[in-house]
């Protein structure tokens, strides 16, 4: 996600200063040629803590204008495209969008485990939903990001027809044997 972010940064030319960085970190950073605005932002930053990750997105995310328009934040773009078109990489896991408090307890959990050390007891089901939300977490945020699908992230934000509709409709036909091309037509008019 950090890198991501730094290329949308250098990529667009982002202008960064709203997201009040440490100023003498910047000045430590200009003594070394070649850092770019995108590195600087991405160093100074924890992307292990949920709030960080989502208020840099959104920033960077706001600078699109159509993005802007949608007036909700990275979270909920994730959650929305997880939604449309949802999978799991792990049988029995809770989707993303109906786990998402747990999802951002893992963020607290990954702490206590790693840094204070702390013993956690965790069911196979919650470990396998955590594992799947946090897949299915990048990649929402390989699609939000990347500059050539950004016309597709953007239709699937505005839409109020789901994609999860047309695949149910989809996988429920060819689960029965029988895929009508007037069937398909209909769904992707």
């Amino acid at each position: 996600m950090s890198l991501q972010i730094r290329n949308i940064i250098n990529n667009e030319d982002i202008d960064t200063s709203s997201l009040k960085l440490d100023r003498t970190y910047r000045k430590m950073l200009q003594k070394y040629p070649g850092i770019t605005e995108g590195e600087h932002v991405v160093v100074q930053c924890d992307f292990t803590n949920a709030d960080v990750i989502n208020r840099v997105a959104t920033y960077v995310l706001k600078q699109d204008i159509q993005f802007n328009e949608l007036k909700i934040d990275f979270f909920d773009s994730v959650k929305k495209i997880d939604w449309f078109d949802p999978y799991k990489y792990v049988r029995g896991a809770n989707s993303i969008f109906n786990n998402w408090e747990n999802f951002l307890i893992m963020f607290k959990l990954r702490h206590e485990l790693i840094h204070e050390m702390e013993y956690t007891r965790l069911s196979y089901h919650k470990i396998a939903s955590m594992c799947d939300n946090t897949m299915n977490f990048l990649d929402a945020t390989m699609f939000i990001f990347q500059p050539e699908f950004r016309e597709d992230v953007i239709d699937r934000l505005k839409s109020n027809k789901a994609l999860r509709q047309r695949n149910l409709i989809i996988d429920r036909a060819l689960r029965n044997g029988k895929v009508d091309s007037a069937l398909l037509n209909t769904i992707y008019e």
